[in-house]
């Protein structure tokens, strides 16, 4: 609803998501949401001693546990619906295999890492459903156009496969 509208909430991340207890799906925390279209006043510098799961709102603003390559090299003005998605792979990530996607020690290690899309291998004990691995491989591919376009595009895959079992192999590769 919010991308329809022209806004990125630029800060998915599982503390910001809940469901309602009728599954009703609630996206908390808009702080560092984006109007699209709209210039942004200047904003401050990274705090480094920081945890690499602590929101950012300088110059690079989200979660670096989360955030796409784009949204870590501080491309505000390039930012689209697709750097959304790439925090809900990760998330997607998160939950088929209980771990995050990236690591960092520190603030910096981990913006580095996202700023070159680096993420740990999925824990092979946990790797049972090739279909769900592609689609979270799909939506945080490092470049925005291969990535699904949209929420409604991603989760439109993510219920056919946990409907039908329909393979998305060709992202296995990536």
């Amino acid at each position: 609803f919010a991308h329809s509208r022209g806004v990125l909430h630029r800060d998915l991340k599982p503390e910001n998501v809940m469901l309602g207890p009728h599954h009703e799906v609630y996206v908390l925390d808009w702080g560092l949401a984006k109007v699209l279209d709209r210039e942004e006043p200047p904003a401050g510098a990274v705090d480094p001693s920081a945890s690499p799961r602590a929101t950012q709102g300088g110059h690079i603003k989200g979660t670096p546990l989360y955030m796409s390559p784009e949204q870590a090299r501080g491309e505000v003005s390039d930012l689209g619906p697709e750097a959304d998605v790439y925090a809900l792979g990760m998330i997607l990530h998160e939950l088929i295999y209980l771990t995050p996607a990236r690591t960092g020690a520190t603030m910096i290690e981990t913006i580095r890492a996202a700023e070159r899309n680096a993420r740990v291998a999925p824990p092979a004990e946990l790797d049972s459903s090739p279909e769900l691995r592609a689609i979270a491989v799909k939506a945080t591919a490092s470049e925005p156009q291969q990535r699904y376009q949209s929420p409604d595009e991603l989760a439109r895959e993510l219920r056919r496969v946990l409907r039908e079992g329909s393979p998305v192999a060709q992202f296995l590769a990536a």
